[in-house]
């Protein structure tokens, strides 16, 4: 730009503007990658407590049904927590549970066994 010395140039006006709209670009693109590594973290957590879930629901169903019995465990760092309803058919319950810093992810399976 041509200012009114004839020289060409950028004012010192013209630079801290442009300065701080690349600063604001710039930190939007850091918030949004923050919140995609966040999110990818929380479907890698889900995907494991499902696995988990799945695990020890196929557990469970290798039992006698009448022999099923409530109970818990953890595994890294995922509560399994099951109950078991009725004498035939019988209903499981089963609820996965992990703890995150922000918060709790939760699944419940639920699967109806008829006797034998």
């Amino acid at each position: 730009m041509i200012g009114r010395s004839g020289r060409s140039g950028l004012t010192l006006l013209e630079l801290l503007v442009a300065i701080v709209v690349l600063t604001v670009g710039v930190l939007a693109l850091a918030a949004a990658s923050l919140r995609q590594a966040d999110h990818a973290r929380r479907a890698e957590v889900r995907t494991r407590l499902r696995l988990q879930a799945q695990g020890q629901m196929e557990r469970l169903l290798a039992v006698e049904p009448g022999r099923l019995a409530p109970g818990a465990s953890l595994e890294h760092g995922t509560e399994l927590s099951w109950d078991v309803d009725g004498t035939g058919p019988w209903v499981i319950r089963l609820i996965a549970r992990h703890r995150l810093g922000s918060g709790e992810l939760a699944d419940t399976l639920v699967t109806i066994v008829s006797g034998p």
